[in-house]
């Protein structure tokens, strides 16, 4: 049953990370490098935050008239995540089974979640879109 599944077996293994010093411009070029919408953010091998295409989007002025003044006075691509990053990200266990994490991530209405181990270093993470592929290899 897909629900009993554990994060462990479903879960990439491999996860690019950033510090909370990377700088936008560089986190923005991981994302569209590796084709990824979020990235976990380490400091001292802990998970500390996240960053998402969504941060980049929602951090942009919503008006052109407003784009020059933001661009010069806030939005400085050289400036480091942690300006925009999420802290204290949702994160799951390898051991917490599908149910847990598809229930987790609809209740905080979120597409993906690092998975840390004991000493919250990053040891994977799941995403919808690795949900959606657990639910078509069932079918």
């Amino acid at each position: 049953m897909i629900k009993h599944k554990l994060v462990k077996n479903c879960m990439s293994h491999e996860v690019v990370t950033i510090n909370s010093k990377t700088r936008l411009l560089e986190a923005m070029m991981l994302l569209m490098e590796h084709e990824i919408r979020r990235l976990p953010v380490i400091n001292d091998d802990k998970l500390i935050g996240i960053v998402t295409y969504g941060d980049f989007r929602d951090a942009r002025p919503s008006s052109l008239k407003m784009a020059e003044k933001w661009a010069n006075d806030f939005f400085d691509m050289g400036m480091p995540v942690e300006r925009i990053m999420s802290r204290d990200p949702v994160s799951v266990r390898p051991d917490d089974t599908i149910e847990q994490v598809a229930r987790l991530m609809r209740q905080h209405k979120i597409s993906g979640v690092p998975v840390v181990d004991d000493q919250k270093k990053v040891v994977g993470i799941i995403t919808e879109s690795d949900l959606f592929d657990l639910i078509i290899d069932e079918w």
